[in-house]
C-alpha cells in the first residue's frame, strides 16, 4: 500500500496513522473501504436484512482480489478498531 509520496496532489487526507495522502491514493481508498465494512457489517450476524458479516465480506474479497489485499484490508480494520476503542 503506498502512501502517496510521489503524489504531486494536495496531501488533505488524513489516514489513521497520521499520515497526509490526498484522495486519490490507495492507502485513502482502502481506509474509506475499511471504515464502511466497519460500519455496513456486524461482527456476528443480527438479522435477515444483514446476513453477511464483516468476516464474510473479507473472504469474498479475498477471492475476488486476492489474499494479499484482504490481509491489508484486516490489517487497517483493526487499526481502526483499535483506534476507537481509546
Amino acid at each position: 500500500m503506498t502512501n502517496c509520496a510521489s503524489c504531486t496532489r494536495d496531501k488533505t487526507k488524513q489516514l489513521i496513522n497520521a499520515s497526509q495522502v490526498c484522495s486519490y491514493c490507495e492507502a485513502w481508498r482502502m481506509e474509506c473501504e475499511a471504515r464502511w465494512i466497519l460500519i455496513n457489517y456486524p461482527a456476528t450476524r443480527r438479522s435477515k436484512t444483514k446476513p453477511m458479516t464483516a468476516r464474510d465480506w473479507l473472504e469474498a474479497l479475498k477471492a475476488k482480489r486476492g489474499e494479499d489485499h484482504a490481509r491489508q484490508l484486516r490489517q487497517v480494520m483493526a487499526s481502526i478498531y483499535r483506534q476507537s476503542q481509546k
